[in-house]
């Protein structure tokens, strides 16, 4: 069976090639509904294991996120999930938990975006589903 981007319409280049595999490895083409909420996962845990490491540029305005044991992963953990579901938290002065330092909030940007694509692909499969079951 051929796959999407060895039949392309456009001109074949570098770029079309990249956002061909790209589209083939996170959603299968549009056909999986699992692998973009799987790859959606999978960004939230490994931005959270980064947030970690630079859990000290952090900074939680709510009392819970600085007391106690694990308040370091819950602020990481937090951060990583307000990234990935209020992408425009990170523009608010007033946010829960938010970074300090300028590296840290381009990660958040960029996790941000990542998270974007990945819901948008997994919703764009889930309304193929049942588009095409209605047919």
């Amino acid at each position: 069976m051929k796959r999407g981007h060895e039949n392309v319409a456009v001109s074949p280049s570098i770029t079309n090639n990249f956002i061909s595999l790209l589209y083939d490895l996170l959603s299968d083409y549009g056909q999986s509904i699992a692998r973009p909420f799987a790859w959606w996962w999978c960004q939230l845990l490994g931005f959270s294991y980064i947030y970690l490491w630079c859990v000290e540029s952090i900074d939680g305005k709510a009392q819970w996120l600085k007391a106690g044991v694990y308040s370091d992963v819950l602020r990481a953990v937090f951060l990583s999930l307000a990234s990935s579901f209020n992408p425009l938290a990170v523009f608010n002065r007033e946010a829960v938990v938010s970074a300090t330092s300028p590296i840290l909030s381009f990660v958040t940007m960029v996790q941000s975006i990542t998270s974007l694509a990945l819901l948008t692909l997994f919703l764009l499969a889930t309304r193929r589903r049942f588009h095409k079951g209605s047919e």
